[in-house]
């Protein structure tokens, strides 16, 4: 023991780091570049790292290709804000199509032409003004040789024919045609609605529909879904089309549009439909294809024109 104590005690030579392992207390003891791990020889700079970068360095050893960001836990910050942009992307559309779908709360009549009535919810019937307010279960009427114009707060137009009667559904957005007929103009992104007839139902956005309360619709542009209104049968539909039911079941060909635009119902409107441009590319479409329907007799006693099918069966009443 006596021989080992003496030999600790022999100064060691000097330049040599066991002289600081003797001299310097134990939680400062500076480990030798040989027992140093790599990682910190490496942080040290291009000095000691053979001229490699110390970030570089750093991240090759901390980040080998086999780990990245991710299986550690943390990501880049152009990593975050890239996901966050693309998950915004994805919900905005829907946020903006919830906001948009709100109900049809009110509707202004913006136009008029001889013989129309207004009948509020639980009041009695009057002659409709322009600027009148027409709400949920309000009531618009036409008479002969009459019509009326209504303009909801999200550009949804709503022209009524002669001797029409309509109402509509706010919460539901359904749009009821009793009698008559109906123009329905829906801009994109409104949140889209539904034309109930007498007979069928269509479902549409960012469309313009001729419809009948008889049970008869035309898509003039667009697209949508025609059923019938017990929900056995349904078919897709587009512009240039006609719905009806014929012998109980549900029918959709090809009308001819040009007859239908001349009619004065659309031709006086005192400013074109907002949809004008689209209408006008189905009626090149079916130009092309070589599509045509004659039209039929004009009869004086209710001032209708008969515009026909190819086949002569599905009139439908417009304005002379």
């Amino acid at each position: 023991m006596i021989r080992h104590r003496a030999r600790l005690k022999t100064p060691p030579p000097p330049g040599k780091q066991r002289r600081h392992l003797v001299e310097q207390p134990f939680h400062k003891l500076r480990r030798t570049s040989r027992e140093r791990p790599a990682t910190q020889l490496l942080k040290r700079g291009p000095r000691r790292a053979g001229g490699v970068g110390r970030k570089r360095m750093h991240d090759a050893i901390d980040n080998p290709p086999n780990l990245c960001h991710k299986a550690a836990g943390t990501q880049p910050r152009k990593t975050r804000k890239m996901k966050t942009l693309l998950r915004l992307l994805v919900v905005l559309p829907w946020l903006l199509g919830v906001a948009r779908a709100a109900p049809l709360s009110e509707a202004k009549v913006t136009e008029k032409r001889n013989q129309v009535g207004y009948r509020p919810d639980a009041g009695v019937e009057r002659s409709a003004e322009i600027g009148d307010i027409v709400r949920g279960a309000d009531i618009l009427r036409t008479g002969e040789k009459s019509l009326a114009e209504m303009e909801f707060a999200d550009r949804t137009l709503t022209r009524l024919g002669p001797q029409s009667v309509f109402s509509f559904q706010a919460r539901e957005r359904e749009f009821q045609l009793k009698e008559g007929l109906g123009l329905f103009c829906l801009p994109k992104g409104s949140g889209g609605g539904r034309i109930v007839t007498a007979a069928i139902t269509a479902a549409i956005e960012g469309t313009t529909v001729l419809a009948l309360g008889v049970g008869k619709i035309v898509f003039l542009e667009g697209t949508g879904k025609v059923t019938t209104n017990d929900g056995q049968q349904q078919k897709a539909i587009r512009g240039g089309e006609i719905a009806f039911l014929e012998n109980g079941k549900l029918i959709v060909r090809p009308i001819d549009l040009p007859p239908i635009l001349r009619s004065r119902f659309i031709r006086e409107r005192p400013r074109k439909l907002p949809t004008w441009p689209q209408i006008q590319a189905v009626v090149r479409a079916q130009e092309r294809a070589g599509f045509g329907t004659p039209v039929g007799p004009t009869s004086p006693s209710d001032g209708f024109s008969l515009i026909d099918d190819t086949r002569g069966q599905n009139e439908i009443p417009l304005l002379p």
